[in-house]
């Protein structure tokens, strides 16, 4: 709001968590300024007609997590995630991806990543689910997702762990080693092709 309001700046890059950008929707558009962020809820481009958003929205990200757990051979993994609006999403659209592939997930397991210090207990739970072959784990890569990889690595857990790219940090490599990570995928994306008059009017502004 101070950067629109005060700063009078003629764009915004942020926010990272889509409940801030959510939250600055209304100021954006009031402002007619384009707003880049890193938000990956899939309502952002309903919220507001300035975002801009250089991930992949949930729905997509989620599906190809899911793709890439079948590939690894889960067919019923365990679905873990925050317990925010953005993994609640991730959650349902993995879930009905895989449901549609023919597979299941064998618990759904949301956790506190706000006031939780230890995830020892959701651990266990998703190791000692009956019948899952793998984790799926949406988490961040401040401490809930380190904390996770690290019980998990601990307690040797061998099957297939298929996380979000949250926790693309070097802490997550040292806890697991390089050795024990097989892929990194990411996204970006910009919606240029939308027929939206504020691309063009960006776009402009940058040729000015």
């Amino acid at each position: 709001l101070k950067a629109i309001e005060v700063d009078g700046v003629s764009a915004v890059i942020g926010t990272f968590f889509s409940q801030y950008a959510l939250a600055c929707a209304d100021y954006a558009n009031e402002a007619q300024v384009p707003t880049f962020n890193v938000a990956t809820n899939f309502e952002m481009a309903e919220a507001c007609d300035y975002y801009y958003t250089n991930r992949c929205v949930d729905t997509a990200f989620a599906n190809v997590m899911a793709q890439i757990a079948i590939d690894a051979g889960c067919t019923n993994p365990v679905s873990m995630f925050y317990n925010t609006s953005n993994g609640y999403n991730d959650n349902e659209f993995q879930k009905n991806y895989l449901e549609e592939a023919g597979y299941s997930v064998a618990a759904e397991i949301p956790f506190d990543n706000v006031n939780t210090t230890d995830y020892t207990s959701i651990v266990l739970q998703a190791m000692n689910t009956e019948g899952a072959d793998g984790i799926i784990l949406h988490a961040t890569a401040t401490n809930d997702g380190p904390a996770i990889i690290e019980l998990l690595h601990e307690y040797n857990y061998d099957k297939p762990i298929i996380s979000n790219s949250n926790l693309f940090s070097d802490q997550f490599v040292s806890i697991v080693g390089a050795e024990a990570v097989q892929g990194i995928i990411g996204f970006a994306e910009y919606a240029t092709t939308l027929d939206r008059p504020e691309i063009d009017a960006f776009e402009q502004m940058l040729a000015d």
